[in-house]
């Protein structure tokens, strides 16, 4: 920091000490609202130079979709016919074991 702008800082930070700085509000306001647009410009560029493509040259490779768009076609769950099959399992599974209540 330049000697000019560091008396200028000590002689603020005295003020505000003392109690008898008075915070311009219009010139805060400006403030802010100059440092928002440059922000929001700079945000801006970022945004448009992302928007196109980095490496214009190379080829896009295929994505993992191999099928074609429209609606798939599933064969219909038979509930009954499953919930038969895992009885008859459950059925073979236990056949041998005996149970005992008391």
């Amino acid at each position: 920091m330049d000697e000019g702008r560091e008396m200028r800082v000590q002689e603020l930070k005295e003020r505000v000490a003392r109690g008898d700085y008075e915070v311009e509000e219009r010139l805060v306001a400006d403030a802010v609202i100059e440092r928002l647009r440059r922000v929001r410009e700079r945000h801006d560029d970022a945004k448009q130079s992302q928007s196109e493509c980095s490496y214009p040259d190379s080829v896009a490779a295929p994505g993992p979709k191999s099928t074609a768009g429209g609606p798939a076609t599933t064969l219909p769950i038979h509930v009954r016919e499953a919930a038969a099959v895992l009885a008859a399992s459950l059925r073979r599974a236990l056949g041998g074991m005996q149970t005992q209540s008391s």
